[in-house]
This record gives structure tokens, C-alpha cells and sequence, in this order.
């Protein structure tokens, strides 16, 4: 995303040819934290983002029509739930998604709580890159840790990663999700002592 987003890469795309729009489909469980990462990325880049939840929410082709035509050009376009999107709308949406009146420059996410999503999505290149938001492992966990005391003022670095490794080792592997683990630590958001004392009771 970084280089796709540099200003070099607007001039390669139009050089080349190419529809300059990227597409991502993250698939997972609730809570694995697809919702939580996308925001991260919009706030990174400093993109707005502009949510559609296709489940939640009865909308036509026209009511689609009516809010592409409201985005801005360079924004982060996020579609929730899209396995779940009426199979009518699915060629209405993807025209409006990579049609000959569809604007560039956006980034696109589609979530799914699977991996399946209509087939015409794949087919019509929508989406670039499959990404599976999967359980965290040991090593995600320290980092998650790791990342949320850094910040804070410890004799050494040493010691938050001795936290850090201490509280990896409690969970169980294939499990719990990042949202899960975020969600905890806020809890003891400066006491990552406490955050490690009391992790068993909470598992």
C-alpha cells in the first residue's frame, strides 16, 4: 500500500495502462480484527474511510449508484460482510467497483466471515490480494504486548521483553484473535505487570 499510495506509483499505473485502484478481500471470524486493521491503515495514510455494511443494510442498485457518486476520489472504500450481498447486486456493485465509469485512486477492502465470496468478484479483478485474519500465535501475542507498553518508561527494554514473553506463553495457540488480546490489555493500559499477574484468570 505504501507504494502503491506514493505519487510515483499514479504516474507507473497511468504509463502502463492499468486501472490504478487496489483491492484486498481480509476474511475471518468476528472479532479476528479486520475492522480494527483497516482503521489502522486508513489512519496511517491519513485516508478517510467510507463503510458499507452490504448485510446490515437494504439497499438497491440506485441506493449503491448514489453513494459511490458521493465518494471522493481518493478515499478507503471498506464493504462489510460481502459474502452476504444479495447475488442480484453483485454485477451492479462490481460495475460500479471496476467499470469503465469507476473512479481510481481508492483502495478497496472487502470483509467476509469466510473465504468464499461471489466468484465474480475474483473474476473481474476487484480483488488483488486474499488476506486471512487468523487466530493469533505466541509470536503475534509478544508483539501485541510488546507494541502496546513500549511506549512507557521501564528500567531497560529488556524488561518489557521478559513482559512480553512471560505473557506470550500463557495463551493457548490457535485461539484467541488480536481484538481479543487489544481488548484485554486495555484493561492495565499502564500496568503491564498486572496485565501478566492476571492473564490466567482471565483465559
Amino acid at each position: 500500500l505504501n507504494e502503491f499510495l506514493s505519487p510515483a506509483a499514479v504516474n507507473w499505473y497511468s504509463e502502463h495502462g492499468i486501472p490504478y485502484r487496489r483491492g484486498y478481500l481480509l476474511w475471518g471470524e468476528p472479532g479476528s480484527g479486520k475492522n480494527s486493521l483497516c482503521l489502522a491503515i486508513s489512519g496511517l495514510f491519513a485516508l478517510n474511510i467510507y463503510t458499507i455494511n452490504v448485510a446490515s443494510q437494504q439497499l438497491s442498485g440506485t441506493d449503491y449508484v448514489v453513494l459511490f457518486r458521493s465518494l471522493p476520489r481518493r478515499c478507503f472504500l471498506l464493504l462489510q460482510n460481502i459474502d452476504m450481498l444479495d447475488s442480484a447486486l453483485v454485477p451492479h456493485l462490481i460495475d460500479l467497483l471496476v467499470g469503465l465509469d469507476a473512479k481510481e485512486g481508492r483502495v478497496l477492502v472487502l470483509t467476509s466471515t469466510e473465504r468464499t465470496v461471489p466468484r465474480l468478484f475474483l473474476q473481474s479483478r476487484c480483488i488483488d490480494m486474499i488476506i486471512p485474519m487468523t487466530s493469533v500465535t505466541r509470536s503475534m501475542t509478544h508483539d501485541i504486548f510488546y507494541t502496546a507498553y513500549a511506549g512507557l518508561t521501564f528500567p531497560s527494554k529488556a524488561r518489557i521483553k521478559r513482559l512480553a514473553d512471560e505473557f506470550s506463553k500463557k495463551f493457548p495457540i490457535g485461539v484467541f484473535y488480536a481484538s481479543d488480546i487489544e481488548n484485554y490489555l486495555l484493561m492495565y493500559k499502564t500496568t503491564p505487570e498486572d496485565a501478566v499477574m492476571n492473564v490466567d484468570n482471565w483465559i
